[in-house]
């Protein structure tokens, strides 16, 4: 049987609590991880998910050194698990948003990766070539919202799966 896990990082917008009732409550297994502390502020570098980790159908991109060196290997083990191909992404590129990104489906079922500009620079050609196999690449250019907002791709679209 195939168990869906859902993934979250602890942070002031997450309460593990919270996270283990909603998983519970929707059937899902919970994968919750730390973040590395920023030395500077004694904060976790990530307050969203979507700052460390993007999970796609067949790959998962995967900011490792924002991860706590105690979790990352439970998180690497339970993606390999339900199939993913890990791709690490820098901590710069993630703050460049590669990581605030998300795979959709379009009307004729073809799998579209959409990264905004920013984020797709800022990944590497074999980076690319790795998410080219499984998906069509869309990188708009929302540069003004990511600066405004601090969201990207990912945070401007809401996402409802099927079980």
């Amino acid at each position: 049987a195939v168990v869906s896990t859902q993934s979250t990082g602890e942070s002031q917008r997450a309460h593990k609590d919270v996270f283990e009732y909603f998983c519970k409550k929707s059937g899902f297994k919970p994968l919750l991880f730390r973040t590395v502390i920023d030395s500077k502020t004694n904060q976790p570098i990530a307050y969203h998910t979507d700052i460390v980790l993007s999970v796609a159908e067949t790959f998962a991109l995967v900011c490792k050194e924002a991860i706590h060196k105690e979790d990352i290997g439970n998180l690497e083990k339970i993606l390999q698990e339900t199939g993913k191909k890990i791709i690490y992404v820098t901590y710069d590129q993630a703050k460049n948003f590669a990581t605030n990104s998300i795979q959709l489906k379009s009307q004729d079922e073809k799998r579209l990766f959409v990264v905004s500009k920013n984020g797709y620079n800022s990944l590497n050609q074999e980076q690319i070539q790795k998410i080219e196999k499984t998906s069509v690449i869309l990188s708009p250019d929302i540069s003004t919202i990511e600066f405004i907002s601090g969201g990207s791709a990912r945070s401007m679209n809401g996402e409802l799966f099927k079980k």
